[in-house]
């Protein structure tokens, strides 16, 4: 018997869908469901099946097997709640959502129902890439570059908007960083940086003309953007996307391995070092993704390859891009985001004065203003952290990981800092007079205005 697909959204990418849907013979497109009713028409006509202005009159009406959901990131939410209320898979298009909030909502829809989903991560499927990702396990991967540059804006309203489609980080470049993850493993920290280098105001007498557009008006996203990422196993990444006019879209993703360097271009690849080779992908290889998905609801089954909570993880990257920018430029971990990390501790204006925490976990903690006179925090980390105003007299902070951490202005006084790694620490204003800095690392630190009047300072390591 064939399977009962509906599908909402029939705009752009579904069009590549509904293609391979008729093609199957054990596939019966059933509906349409799209806000602009013409277009569900239209569709109908060219495909089959019904057409209807809601995603709630196909549901109710068609009793789908199996979703396809092509809508804008904005969109997403509610169609997706009630496919899990009804017990009805699904397959959507990335990206899941333009919010955390909102995709893991949907993520907890899922987990409560049960239901097989898939999310559009089509490269994890072409055979070049899985060749890649088979070479890479005999390899300690160092670095991951990838890039995503468009000719434009793509012409859809809501481009322009931020809040609707979040722009090219989370509509576009999501793939690059969805394949950074298949191929290197979990991100552990992102650093974001994003501008807009040219004015979209379009000029007077404009129109909109066909394809990727040079203008347009409520223009508030950036149009260019750079990340540093940090994997789990240790390897760092880039991504740069931009989408300032230009003659075509180029993107691209490279892995630098112990012994390998491997060239993905589209879906096809190239490696050389101790082994060298190269592989084309098939001229379906992009059906794959929705391929599995239908099969397995096909079989009765829920296991997918790219199930819903692979599209929240890889969202989480491209958010936590923006949230780096939104906290200055620091690093941000995409598991905080997700629920997963260790929430973040909270001292700000404690009294900790003498207490004991030697080789204590402060990543990220909160400690403006707080008292530690005469603590021992010998080992302690406090990379993230932050210690502005914070009075740390005579304490114990031998060893201690201030890597990146806020200390302006902090009262440092007669501590025993020596050893302490205080690399891209911002020190200004604080005051280290007297302190022990033996051995102490100020690589890249800032230290305008610090007081540091009979320091025990190390010999080459304090940034003047």
């Amino acid at each position: 018997m064939a399977l009962r697909v509906g599908f909402v959204g029939v705009g752009g990418i579904a069009q590549r869908h509904l293609t391979y849907c008729q093609q199957r013979e054990d596939v019966e497109i059933v509906g349409h469901a799209d806000p602009v009713f013409e277009r569900a028409a239209k569709v109908a006509a060219d495909f089959g099946g019904r057409a209807y202005d809601s995603y709630d009159k196909l549901y109710a009406a068609e009793h789908p097997q199996a979703l396809v959901i092509c809508t804008p990131p904005f969109a997403h939410g509610d169609i997706e709640e009630a496919a899990c209320d009804q017990g009805i898979p699904f397959f959507v298009e990335k990206p899941v959502a333009v919010s955390m909030d909102l995709a893991l909502r949907v993520q907890r829809a899922v987990e409560r129902s049960g239901v097989a989903t898939q999310v559009g991560y089509m490269y994890r499927f072409a055979e070049p890439v899985l060749k890649v990702k088979e070479l890479l396990g005999q390899h300690q991967t160092a670095m991951v570059q990838a890039h995503y540059y468009m000719p434009g804006l793509p012409p859809p309203d809501w481009w322009p908007s931020l809040e609707l489609g979040g722009g090219q980080l989370i509509e576009q470049a999501t793939h690059m960083l969805d394949l950074g993850r298949f191929l290197a493993g979990e991100v552990v920290a992102v650093q974001g940086k994003a501008v807009r280098t040219r004015d979209w105001t379009p000029p007077p007498g404009c129109e909109k003309p066909e394809g990727m557009l040079s203008y347009a008006a409520d223009f508030d996203i950036p149009d260019t953007t750079a990340l540093i990422l940090e994997y789990e196993s240790g390897a760092l990444g880039t991504l740069s996307c931009s989408l300032v006019p230009q003659a075509k879209w180029d993107n691209g993703f490279k892995v630098v391995a112990d012994g390998l360097i491997v060239t993905i271009d589209g879906a096809n690849a190239f490696w050389a070092g101790d082994t060298e080779g190269s592989m084309a992908a098939s001229p379906n290889w992009a059906n794959y993704v929705l391929g599995e998905f239908l099969d397995v609801v096909q079989a009765g089954s829920t296991r997918t390859s790219v199930p819903y909570i692979e599209g929240v993880k890889s969202l989480a990257i491209s958010i936590a891009g923006y949230e780096s920018m939104r906290r200055g430029g620091g690093p941000v971990d995409p598991r905080e985001l997700l629920g997963e990390a260790r929430p973040r501790a909270v001292f700000a204006g404690a009294v900790l004065s003498g207490v004991e925490m030697a080789g204590a976990d402060l990543t990220n903690a909160d400690l403006t203003g707080a008292n530690l006179a005469g603590a021992n925090l010998s080992g302690a980390d406090f990379s993230n952290a932050n210690l502005s105003g914070a009075v740390v007299v005579g304490a114990d902070l031998s060893g201690a990981d201030f890597s990146n951490a806020n200390l302006s202005g902090v009262v440092l006084p007669q501590a025993n800092l020596s050893g302490a790694d205080f690399s891209n620490a911002n020190l200004s204003g604080a005051n280290l007079a007297g302190a022990d800095l033996s051995g102490a690392d100020f690589s890249n630190a800032q230290l305008p205005g610090a007081t540091l009047q009979g320091a025990d300072l190390p010999g080459d390591d304090k940034d003047d």
